[in-house]
């Protein structure tokens, strides 16, 4: 344990001193060398493969920066992924509540843990307005567990390429679509992609869900550096539960604002979803603009 505090405080002082060398060369490219490559780099050589969407600039980042690069941060679409720290951490109600907030339609592409309901059914419950469309999931799988695992149980697989298949179909004409997946960003999808390469095709912004919990800020920190690192876009964090301090430095550390916060409730129905849906529709629509 002492070796490996040594070791990691040793890099970071090389870090810290290639960073002052390069600021007085005026040239940082020393710099990326030093940085891990991107481990989500496909293993095809194919050019039409969108899975290597690694962003250069990020490798310059500190924490609190996000990279600047027009091409890849420029407005996508109007499609929109929800994405969590963790599992457990409110991505569905946060859904509902987003689709509820700009009238938009609802997917989640593959559903596990069949036997415990579906999100598409939850979200589709608590939604009050007639225009959004819940589209039904490409999979439906028994088991409670990541995609890869749950298909490998059915002796079947996820296809990616049947999934961007389908958003195109479900997109609704100039309105959103929320896009909802399993856990976080390096759950699996298959035996080759995680969801991160997912979104990264299907050219989604990204709204990461959070809790406060001892260890949050860890989880919401490796996400926003994974997130910065490959240089998907990102609208925001929606927080869960009661407010915590950490909301302000993960915001701050990140460089992503805040969209708002979902408070426990007792009751979760069309009602409560419709009075958040309320409060998160102007920073929603701010920040989409």
């Amino acid at each position: 344990m002492i070796f490996l505090i040594f070791y990691a405080a040793s890099i970071q002082i090389s870090i810290d001193e290639i960073r002052a060398n390069s600021a007085i060369a005026e040239d940082d490219s020393t710099l990326s060398a030093h940085i891990s490559p991107n481990p989500l780099k496909s293993k095809s050589s194919n050019p039409g493969n969108h899975y290597n969407h690694h962003n250069p600039e990020s490798d310059n980042l500190r924490v609190g920066q996000t990279p600047r690069n027009p091409r890849i941060f420029a407005p996508m679409n109007q499609r929109i992924f929800i994405t969590g720290t963790g599992t457990g951490v409110g991505k569905t109600i946060t859904a509902a509540c987003i689709t509820e907030a700009l009238t938009a339609d609802y997917w989640k592409p593959v559903q596990t843990g069949l036997l415990e309901g579906t999100d598409t059914d939850t979200v589709s419950s608590l939604l009050s307005n007639k225009v959004s469309v819940c589209h039904p999931e490409a999979w439906r799988l028994v088991a409670p567990a990541s995609p890869h695992l749950a298909a490998r149980l059915e002796n079947c697989t996820i296809d990616e390429a049947r999934i961007l298949q389908l958003a195109d179909q479900y997109q609704p004409a100039g309105r959103a679509f929320v896009m909802e997946g399993a856990g976080g960003l390096m759950v699996p999808v298959n035996e080759e992609v995680f969801t991160l390469d997912l979104i990264a095709v299907l050219k989604a912004r990204v709204v990461i869900v959070a809790q406060n919990y001892l260890g949050s800020i860890n989880h919401c920190m490796l996400t926003a550096r994974m997130l910065q690192h490959t240089g998907v876009p990102v609208i925001g964090w929606v927080f869960g539960g009661d407010y915590h301090t950490n909301e302000d430095d993960v915001v701050k550390w990140s460089g992503y604002p805040k969209i708002g916060r979902i408070p426990l409730t007792d009751t979760v129905d069309k009602a409560f979803v419709q009075q958040q849906a309320q409060l998160l529709s102007t920073p929603l629509h701010t920040l989409m603009a």
